[in-house]
């Protein structure tokens, strides 16, 4: 895992597991500011991430917009900044795992979920010992 690129360039968009702006540092992205920083980095109309394990979207046009969705078109000469949310621990309240479906040839962004066994999942968690930060936001972390 050491090894791993921080960011990925994947038929023309990218991905990062954190930010852009430093990827090696792990920062959390919650609102318009922090998507801010990464978009100035941003070489790719779409960018996806995750690290919060919070599905929403930010648009960096005008000004940068965010927000959650469920399905949504890119629009030429704009620049988004999505994160898939998580398929292991959800941590907005619905307990499934999120993913996305990027369709390159209709030009949309689909947020699903499907069920999963969450008990278990967050058995293993704290089994190995990946409590969760302190100095993260009550919602982030898990129960």
């Amino acid at each position: 895992m050491r090894d791993l690129k921080h960011v990925r360039l994947v038929a023309g968009f990218s991905i990062v597991h954190a930010t852009l702006d430093a990827p090696q540092r792990w920062g959390y992205v919650f609102e318009k500011l922090g998507a801010a920083a990464s978009f100035t980095y941003q070489n790719t109309p779409v960018c996806f991430f995750g690290h919060t394990h919070l599905p929403m979207t930010f648009v960096r046009d005008s000004l940068v917009r965010g927000g959650s969705y469920s399905k949504f078109r890119i629009e030429p000469g704009r620049k988004y900044f999505v994160n898939v949310g998580s398929v292991g621990e959800p941590r907005d309240g619905y307990p499934k795992a999120a993913y996305v479906i990027y369709d390159l040839s209709e030009g949309s962004i689909e947020l699903r979920r499907i069920p999963y066994d969450v008990q278990k999942a967050e058995a293993k968690v704290h089994a190995a010992g990946l409590l969760c930060r302190q100095n993260l936001p009550s919602e982030v972390c898990l129960n």
